[in-house]
């Protein structure tokens, strides 16, 4: 009898540790349009992405912009050379600098905490819902401030939905939407700069 007891308390104990959610992960390589909102900045950004995290590569062009100011960038992230070309399409003149922020990976985060699943839309109606899995994580910049992180998935495919980030010593306050992901980058040629930033 105290065998079946044993037998069945482990049986229990598995049951609920193999429960346990694990993070999905997300396709390398993907385009999107995005929106980016800074509310300590008070900046407002829609643009279109293409991110590429295996070489840690990200072009970002901008569709619109509210805020302190009204120019628009097609901005050329390349991190693994710690380069950035930022074309101005205003003045038509491009800046190659240095990167000034680190490398953001819109993947779950490793050691990253479950907060559910949960559908976006109905999941009384039909195709009118996505079921999205939403995890958070706790970490401190290379300054030592603490930055609250907390993002949303689709469960199929592990598509981003959103990220925020927060950091009262930072300034840090933004929230960031993916819509229309395609995985995949359709032209190689896009983390090539433009012509107008080659021309130093």
């Amino acid at each position: 009898m105290s065998c079946l007891i044993i037998l069945s308390l482990a049986l229990a104990i598995s049951s609920v540790f193999g429960q346990l959610p694990v993070p999905c992960t997300s396709p390398p390589q993907w385009e999107a349009r995005v929106y980016f909102y800074d509310s300590f900045q008070k900046d407002t950004v829609l643009a279109r992405i293409t991110y590429d995290s295996v070489y840690k590569r990200e072009r970002i062009i901008e569709e619109y912009r509210l805020g302190d100011q009204d120019d628009y960038y097609d901005v050329l992230y390349l991190h693994s050379q710690q380069i950035e070309y930022r074309f101005n399409f205003k003045t038509k003149e491009c800046k190659k600098q240095a990167i000034t922020r680190p490398w953001r990976d819109f993947g779950v985060p490793s050691n990253a905490t479950s907060y559910g699943e949960s559908y976006v839309g109905s999941s009384a109606v039909a195709n009118a819902n996505v079921l999205i899995t939403t995890w958070g994580k706790e970490f401190t910049d290379e300054k030592g401030n603490k930055i609250d992180y907390m993002g949303s998935w689709t469960l199929e495919g592990c598509l981003p939905i959103y990220s925020h980030y927060f950091s009262k010593a930072d300034n840090i306050n933004t929230h960031t939407s993916f819509y229309d992901i395609v995985p995949g980058i359709d032209n190689p040629n896009v983390f090539i700069p433009r012509k107008e930033c080659l021309t130093f």
